[in-house]
């Protein structure tokens, strides 16, 4: 083998066979190829940096077509044989051009950029023998992809700064820089922005469909030029929603009708057997309405939307011990403890702002059941509670909870669960320890891509196309995004964790179907490209979106005032932020670094001054929804305390003021 370097980058070749089997960044110990793996991976039919493969088929005396010219990238994302502190160290990946990041988000970043007019696309997984020693595609080793091209060459750039600075590191290359507001899923009917920054100028703008979307220039900010839609020599991808409440509305509706079985004659053909056993509803979070797919979406959007009708239906689980006297039930997973007491918790939030909605308990009944499924998840009989999942009196949930928090301290990589790689249990971790991973969720110009938290064996389990491949917005990329929200309101001037944030928590929007159906993921092999054809376990997902997502509004040094979730018309020093996200009940602003929460009715608008105490807060009713006889209005800040004045009649006017 033989070392190349240039000033930043360290690369060592094999020497027989010229493929690459190192690249560091100079003065770093990281390794972004599993270069600890070659030994392993030395067999016929492996793949490599450097390989070239190709077929070609005659038809006759005709043309000739050649096809499945690419070349395979190969990333250090192999966790067989691996603990959890190897994965932060050693193992990555994130992806026009290739995203690598350390998992922690720290520390050097590389990025793979096209030469010349190469095209990346066609992203799929390569086909390799399976060998114990590596377990290619499997839980703990997603596998190696293709890119597909024609004249091709890749460009490696190593980035210093970490994932923050990716975006700068592109536009050295030459590559155009392209940022999205607020985000690549759009509900109709409702205006969207685009910054691109490029070496050269924009000729010519284009859409397909070609009557989908209108453009218009809005001038520039140092050197970016704004537009409402798409530039030709980048492709940018879009999803164009339903208006996001009535796609929440359409779902609510399909999820306790279409989807509800209530005819023995079983005119759906309920799945009784299957290689996956929650298929059938026996277990954990993928199955029917048994499982967390549909009921924890259906009973989350009563949260949101409550309705009497969707209340009043109620999932029959079976427990009937006489029938199979020998049989244990399984109580060990953790996980499964959350989605219950999420449930709980949606019907407490609805019972206290709608009373009239639910009728059989009252809120606090609600209340103590997802209080006390919490605390049974804690016992040491459950499995997996004290790695970083979603627990008689607050005070006891706060002890349990501090009891992990205290484990995790003083652990390197306090996250993790059952499987070798899974993005979830982020959000616990980060809401009792500030503890926050960019490594795995990018911000890039792709309605998939944009915010997708990193998830690629799910399908396995709980998906009806079952294969190793990588997700579009499972529900990693909702509840992975509740942490970076979350971080970003800590820091309003980190525009990039709101990026990658926001377009995560969009995600559970896009899957819901003209009808309201919804699939657990997208599935991004070129050859299907199509969302899931079962609902699996999209209910955390939706979870993660009532939880977080509403209009963001922030000042940024280059662009100016954004709105992530609403419109901004600005008079003056005047601001008014008209809300447009999904579930209308928070806003949080940047400058004054405020967050507002209403728990009935909805937020219309919000109008503020910058450097001036007074907000006034526009709260109305839904006239679809049910009439909310009183508003709780939570005001949280970092910058001081607040407090509310006023009271209004069924359109209320709230001033708030910094005390």
């Amino acid at each position: 083998m033989a070392w190349f370097r240039s000033f930043n980058i360290a690369a060592l070749l094999v020497s027989d066979s010229q493929v690459l089997a190192s690249l560091k960044s100079i003065g770093s110990s990281f390794d972004f190829l599993p270069r600890d793996y070659l030994p392993r991976r030395a067999r016929n039919g492996q793949y490599h940096w450097g390989d070239i493969t190709y077929r070609f088929r005659t038809g006759g005396g005709d043309d000739i077509e050649l096809g499945s010219i690419g070349f395979p990238t190969e990333i250090n994302g192999i966790f067989t044989r691996h603990d959890a502190s190897d994965m932060l160290s050693l193992c990555s990946l994130a992806a026009r051009y290739i995203r690598v990041s350390p998992t922690s988000g720290n520390g050097p970043a590389l990025i793979i950029t096209p030469l010349n007019n190469t095209s990346m696309e066609a992203y799929r997984n390569l086909e390799e023998s399976y060998f114990d020693d590596t377990a290619y595609e499997s839980q703990a080793f997603e596998g190696y992809y293709e890119c597909q091209s024609v004249q091709y060459g890749p460009r490696f750039t190593v980035v210093n700064g970490g994932a923050r600075q990716l975006d700068k590191a592109v536009y050295s290359t030459g590559t155009p820089i392209v940022v999205g507001v607020p985000g690549f899923i759009i509900p109709q009917g409702l205006p969207a922005q685009l910054f691109i920054n490029a070496l050269s100028n924009i000729r010519e703008l284009s859409t397909d469909p070609t009557d989908a979307v209108t453009e218009s220039s809005q001038g520039s900010y140092s050197g970016y030029a704004i537009y409402q839609y798409l530039w030709k020599g980048v492709t940018i991808h879009y999803y164009i929603t339903k208006p996001s409440a009535e796609a929440i509305a359409d779902m609510g509706h399909f999820l306790t009708t279409s989807a509800w079985f209530n005819d023995t004659s079983d005119p759906f053909i309920i799945v009784t057997q299957d290689s996956s056993a929650w298929i059938a509803g026996l277990s954990d979070e993928a199955g029917g309405w048994e499982r967390v797919g549909a009921y924890l979406a259906a009973v989350m959007k009563q949260a949101a939307q409550p309705s009497a009708r969707s209340v009043t239906r109620k999932s029959l689980f079976l427990y009937e011990p006489s029938q199979v006297p020998s049989y244990r039930y399984a109580i060990d997973r953790a996980y499964d403890y959350v989605h219950v007491a999420a449930a709980y918790w949606s019907l407490y939030q609805a019972k206290r702002a709608y009373p009239q909605v639910i009728t059989k308990h009252s809120w606090g009944w609600y209340l103590d059941q997802a209080h006390l499924t919490i605390i049974r998840g804690m016992h040491p009989d459950v499995g997996y509670n004290q790695i970083g999942l979603m627990g008689k009196t607050a005070k006891t949930l706060i002890d349990n909870m501090r009891s992990r928090a205290v484990q995790w301290d003083h652990e390197l990589v306090p996250f993790g669960g059952e499987m070798a790689w899974g993005s979830t249990g982020q959000e616990g971790v980060h809401y009792w320890t500030k503890y926050v991973v960019l490594g795995y969720v990018p911000a890039v110009p792709h309605r998939g891509w944009n915010g997708n938290a990193r998830r690629y064996w799910d399908d396995i389990c709980g998906g009806k196309l079952q294969r190793i491949e990588r997700q579009i917005h499972h529900y990693g990329s909702a509840l992975n995004a509740l942490v970076l929200l979350s971080a970003f309101r800590s820091n309003p001037s980190d525009i990039y964790l709101l990026r990658a944030g926001y377009g995560g928590i969009s995600g559970p929007i896009s899957s819901i179907h003209q009808d309201g159906y919804v699939g657990a993921s997208f599935h991004s092999w070129p050859d299907t490209l199509q969302w899931d054809g079962i609902t699996g376990d999209y209910g955390p997902g939706f979870l993660g979106m009532v939880l977080g997502i509403g209009a963001y509004v922030v000042e940024d040094p280059t662009w100016g005032l954004l709105v992530f979730g609403g419109t901004n018309d600005t008079k003056g020093d005047l601001k008014t932020v008209q809300t447009t996200d999904p579930v209308l009940k928070r806003v949080f602003i940047g400058s004054l670094n405020l967050e507002l929460e209403v728990d009935a009715r909805f937020i219309e608008a919000v109008s503020f001054t910058n450097g001036c105490g007074n907000i006034e807060i526009q709260v109305s009713q839904n006239p679809s929804q049910p009439e909310a006889d009183k508003i709780v209005l939570w005001a949280e800040s970092g910058g001081g305390e607040w407090e509310v004045l006023g009271k209004g009649g069924r359109f209320l006017s709230f001033p708030v003021q910094r005390r």
